[in-house]
């Protein structure tokens, strides 16, 4: 047992380093991402979703709800609005894809530009 535990450890080792570099070729262009304010009372205001590309990129932005259904979701094409470099600012006034208001609670903005993915926890109150 102690040579296979062995055996199967060596193999592990010799190929780690080609796990350990075998990401990606596209490039992390998503250098900044922002929630504001947060929470928010959904009645009254909307949320500001600020993502700050350092190059064009295609950018989108997924709303989550704490079950994992998927809530409201916008996409931006390369150079487009919302998928230019520098900043871009998206609104969410607390509404699902099909405009009805959202349940006071946790939302999780899974945004992605380039090669990078990030997570920002969204609070909505009322």
């Amino acid at each position: 047992m102690r040579r296979l535990l062995f055996i199967f450890s060596a193999l592990f080792l010799a190929t780690a380093p080609l796990v350990a570099f075998s990401v990606s070729a596209q490039a992390d262009h998503l250098v900044g991402l922002s929630v504001y304010p947060n929470p928010f009372d959904s009645r009254i205001k909307s949320a500001t979703i600020e993502v700050t590309l350092d190059a064009d990129a295609q950018t989108s932005i997924d709303l989550y709800n704490v079950f994992g259904i998927k809530v409201r979701s916008w996409s931006y094409p390369a150079g487009s609005l919302g998928g230019r470099r520098g900043v871009n600012r998206q609104q969410w006034r607390g509404r699902n894809s099909l405009g009805s208001s959202v349940s006071k609670g946790v939302y999780f903005a899974i945004v992605r530009a380039g090669g990078a993915r990030r997570v920002r926890v969204i609070g909505v109150i009322h």
